[in-house]
Order: C-alpha cells, then sequence, then structure tokens
C-alpha cells in the first residue's frame, strides 16, 4: 500500500503564478514586472511607462480589451536603463513557431539559437558602446548591451495574438519590441551589372519589414544584426520621418552609406567591405525607441557616503 502527496498547482490565468496568501484563491497573480488583480481587471502599480500612453489608465491590463489581447509580462518598452549596474540594455524578443503542425516559421530551436549566437558575436565585435542620456557619478557614459529573447509559440494564431497584443488602437507597428523569425533559404539571388559591364550574382542572405526578419543563413551574424537594426532605427514606429526615409528603394545604397556601421556590408558594386556596428547606430536606436528606469542614480556624495565603510576598513587592516 502506498500514500502519495498531492501539490497544490500554483499557476492559472495565463500561466502566471497565483499569490493566494495576499487576496484569496486565485485573486492575484505574479506577472514578471507587476501584481495582477483578476477580481479587478487591474494591476496594483502603476506602469513605468504611464507618461507615453497617456490614452490609458496606468493600472490597465492588455490596452483594457483581456478579450481579445494578453498583457506582456505587465510591461511595454525596448530599453531598460539600469542606474544600479550603469548599463542600458536593448531587449528584443525574437518570435517564432517551429512545430510543423503549427505553420512553422522556422526549421527548429537549435535554428534560432544559432541565429541568436551570430548575432550576439556580430554586435561584441563593435566593441564597447554607450548611451550618451544617461551617466554616473562621475560623468561615465552607461555600457550599452543587447538582450535578445527566444519565444516560441505554438502556432501563428498565438504568435500574431503576441505580436499585436496591447497596442493602442488604431496602430499597427512594433511597440513591443518584438520580431516574427522567418527563415526563407527562398531569399533570391541579386543580379548586379559592374562598372566594366561584368555581371556578379550573390545570395541575399536576409530581409526585413515592419516587426519581421527574414534570413537564409542563420550563421550570418551580419546580415541579422544589419536587419535587426534596421527594424530598431529605420522600420520602427516611432522613428522620426529622417530615420524612417533614410532606407527606401531609391535611397537603399546612399542610406545605408549615412548610417553607416552595421549597414555596410560587402557590396561588389560599390567596391564596399562589411563593418561592424558603431557609436551612431546605437545612438539612432536609444534616440526614439521608448523603454523605462530602474534603481536610483546616484550622485557622488551617495557613492562618497556608501564606500566610506569599505575605505576606512581597508585602511584600518
Amino acid at each position: 500500500m502506498h500514500s502519495a502527496q498531492c501539490f497544490e498547482y500554483r499557476f492559472g490565468f495565463n500561466g502566471k503564478e497565483q499569490d493566494n496568501e495576499v487576496s484569496g484563491q486565485g485573486n492575484s497573480y505574479a506577472f514578471k514586472h507587476r501584481i495582477y488583480d483578476s477580481r479587478l481587471g487591474r494591476f496594483f502599480s502603476v506602469d513605468p511607462l504611464t507618461k507615453s500612453y497617456p490614452f490609458y489608465t496606468p493600472y490597465q491590463f492588455a490596452a483594457n480589451t483581456p478579450i481579445q489581447a494578453i498583457d506582456l509580462e505587465g510591461l511595454q518598452g525596448y530599453k531598460i536603463v539600469d542606474h544600479q549596474s550603469r548599463t542600458t540594455s536593448i531587449i528584443v524578443d525574437f518570435l517564432y513557431v517551429s512545430n510543423p503542425k503549427g505553420n512553422p516559421t522556422v526549421k527548429s530551436n537549435a535554428q534560432v539559437n544559432i541565429l541568436i549566437a551570430s548575432i550576439m558575436t556580430e554586435f561584441h565585435l563593435g566593441g564597447d558602446l554607450y548611451d550618451k542620456n544617461n551617466q554616473d557619478e562621475f560623468g561615465n557614459d552607461y555600457k550599452v548591451n543587447l538582450v535578445i529573447n527566444p519565444v516560441e509559440l505554438p502556432n501563428r494564431r498565438e504568435l500574431n495574438k503576441k505580436l499585436y497584443s496591447s497596442l493602442p488602437i488604431g496602430v499597427k507597428g512594433d511597440i513591443n519590441g518584438q520580431m516574427v523569425l522567418e527563415q526563407n533559404a527562398a531569399i533570391p539571388q541579386r543580379t548586379v551589372t559592374l562598372a566594366d559591364g561584368s555581371v556578379v550574382q550573390f545570395q541575399v542572405a536576409g530581409y526585413s519589414k515592419q516587426n519581421y526578419l527574414s534570413f537564409s543563413d542563420e550563421k550570418n551574424g551580419h546580415t541579422g544584426l544589419h536587419e535587426l537594426w534596421h527594424n530598431l532605427v529605420h522600420n520602427h514606429y516611432n522613428s522620426p520621418s529622417s530615420l524612417r526615409n533614410q532606407i527606401g528603394s531609391p535611397n537603399q545604397e546612399p542610406g545605408h552609406a549615412a548610417a553607416g556601421g552595421i549597414f555596410i556590408y560587402e557590396n561588389p558594386v560599390t567596391g564596399a567591405t562589411t563593418q561592424p556596428i558603431n557609436q551612431k547606430n546605437i545612438d539612432d536606436a536609444l534616440g526614439h525607441i521608448g523603454g523605462y528606469e530602474i534603481g536610483e542614480r546616484k550622485t557622488i556624495d551617495q557613492e562618497v557616503n556608501e564606500n566610506k565603510g569599505l575605505i576606512l576598513g581597508s585602511e584600518g587592516m
């Protein structure tokens, strides 16, 4: 005869963990950034980006449309300025479907992981990159990080639901820092005629449009970061017109040249060679994407006072 112990299942609405000790059974859920009260359909705390969305109550859930939309972890934004670590992180979610029965967008999870690793390797080739709008107490610019989160969805319906949830009414765009990955081995070759009259063909490794990144080679980190940055800078819904118009059919090559850095790739027509991401690329992205701040920005006096005990202690040893 055996006995079994039954553990209470802690998760519920939207797959979030219940906190039954606070408001009773099934009334309080812990989202990533805020606590949700299912009885009110509201969060307990104010949205960190409430100033950017004055048309919503700061306590709203899923843009006040909980039947047709989900809330993206109780937060919206592209960048996180962390005053504790003195860093600014650009956050991007790569949405994809790998399940063959779910109308897949990519072949496998491994393929997505290789693509992300390739993009991150390319990003680090740019060396130290900085947020010039945020400095520590000594006047040093915060270092910029790139964070890419792979988000697998079971089918395209759930993917589209997540992609377009929590958007302001009438807005179709990339307000939540999310991109849909599409693996496309059939991206055509480009044929160009050189100045000497010779014809050259080369494979286009990827392309992008608002919210979408298509690629033919997941190991090509330069193309992956190039197309990702198009979405952060040129294809972004909130980009100023000067940036949105920089890249277009008539202005493609001049636009790439004006953008510089990661937008410069090997080109048999112009003779250009591939370039890494640079500070201008970072400035263009951080200049208009949304985000929020965490931690307290410290003054020199605060830093000295907090470390005074450590300094005195080391002197006394």
